[in-house]
């Protein structure tokens, strides 16, 4: 991607978080480079990863994806993924942790759900005081 339209993807990345239009799109781009680069799919794997490696594009995704809290599970699917490219990259530094996503790390959300994902819903009995 050539210099000029970087500039319009970082004009247009910095209404964000102030646009949910704009930070809504940001993030089905953001979710379809990682899938594609990750899952295949209809976009080329290949392509989607030449776009993720580079990572002043990468950046400007990202933070726009991430500018305003986002819900829980959209966050956790966006997790996996950053998971998922930094370990490809090499480094996770293109995606920075906003504040409001530093906040549900901290507060064990993840690791929460995942414990209670991981129970068989058949060992639940209906006296079981833990929440779904």
């Amino acid at each position: 991607m050539d210099q000029k339209h970087l500039e319009r993807f970082e004009i247009l990345s910095a209404e964000a978080g102030d646009n949910i239009v704009v930070q809504l799109n940001f993030l089905t781009f953001f979710r379809q480079l990682a899938y594609g680069a990750t899952e295949g799919g209809s976009f080329s794997r290949s392509g989607c990863l030449r776009l993720l490696e580079n990572t002043e594009l990468l950046r400007l995704i990202w933070r726009a994806s991430t500018a305003r809290p986002l819900n829980p599970r959209v966050a956790g699917s966006l997790r996996q993924h950053r998971e998922q490219i930094a370990a490809h990259l090499g480094t996770d530094e293109p995606m920075p942790l906003p504040a409001w996503w530093q906040r549900l790390e901290e507060s064990g959300f993840w690791a929460q759900s995942n414990e209670v994902g991981s129970r068989r819903l058949d060992t639940w009995d209906d006296d079981d005081d833990e929440p779904l």
